[in-house]
C-alpha cells in the first residue's frame, strides 16, 4: 500500500516548481518536505494545504487506505 507520504512526494516530483517554492507555498520549512515523504500518515494542517497547492481533493491522500476497525 502506498503511503500518504509517497503520494505527496509524487506530486512533488511531478511539479514544474522547486521544491523551495512547493514549501513555501505549503508553508513548511524545505527541510522538513523529506520528513513527510516517510510518513505513512500526514498530519492535518500540511495534508489539507498539500491538496490546496496541488489542487487535489484531501481524498488523494486518505483513499485506498485500510481501515484499521475491519479485521481480515
Amino acid at each position: 500500500m502506498i503511503r500518504q507520504g509517497e503520494k505527496l512526494m509524487i506530486l512533488v516530483k511531478r511539479d514544474q516548481r522547486s521544491t523551495t517554492e512547493i514549501a513555501e507555498a505549503m508553508g513548511v520549512d524545505k527541510s522538513y518536505l523529506p520528513r513527510l515523504y516517510k510518513m505513512d500518515k500526514l498530519p492535518s494542517r500540511p495534508r489539507r494545504r498539500a491538496a490546496a497547492v496541488f489542487h487535489v481533493p484531501e481524498s488523494y491522500f486518505t483513499e485506498n487506505e485500510e481501515d484499521p476497525d475491519i479485521a481480515a
